[in-house]
This record gives C-alpha cells, structure tokens and sequence, in this order.
C-alpha cells in the first residue's frame, strides 16, 4: 500500500507489520536524493496511507476505524478488503 510520512511528506509503500516489535509497521521508502531505496520500521500514527477505493489519504486509525484496511488471520498483513463480507468481518478468513 502507499504511505506518506506525516512529518516530512516522503512518499513509501507497507503492507506488513514488525512482528518482532510491538505496534510497528515496516517502511519501504526511495530517497529522492540518490534513488536508494531503503527500508525502516516505525510506528503507524507517523504515517497516512492512499486509500484507492476512496481514493485519499487517510491516517491508519482513520483507515482500520473504517474498515478501509483489514489484516491478515495471523495478524501480520495489511491491506485494502477485496470484498465487502472482508470489509464487514474487518479481516480475511
């Protein structure tokens, strides 16, 4: 999914969680500077993630409040629902 760090406005992408942290997600941004791309964990209120079926940005609260975006059964993935019984459940069976 697309990101945007809040405080700075760098675009990124995630869609998967730390899972040897607690409440963080892992970062994929490329700098702009240099083209390299790195990566980074963070906690998710820094950043907003583009919605496309809304198409807007939304912070993650927003997004998980909503049901724009659900997890995986493990807990480990993010993502925008495929179906609306997804969306409903708030995660895939």
């Amino acid at each position: 999914m697309k990101i945007k760090h809040i405080p700075t406005g760098e675009i990124g992408s995630s869609s998967k969680y730390n899972t040897h942290a607690l409440n963080e997600i892992i970062v994929y941004i490329t700098d702009d500077c240099d083209n390299i791309p790195w990566t980074d964990t963070d906690y998710p209120s820094n950043y907003m993630v583009f919605i496309e079926s809304v198409g807007e940005w939304m912070t993650f609260n927003d997004a998980f409040h909503d049901k724009h975006i659900i997890t995986d059964n493990y807990n480990t993935y993010f993502f925008e629902p495929e179906n609306e019984e997804d969306r409903k459940r708030g995660h895939t069976i």
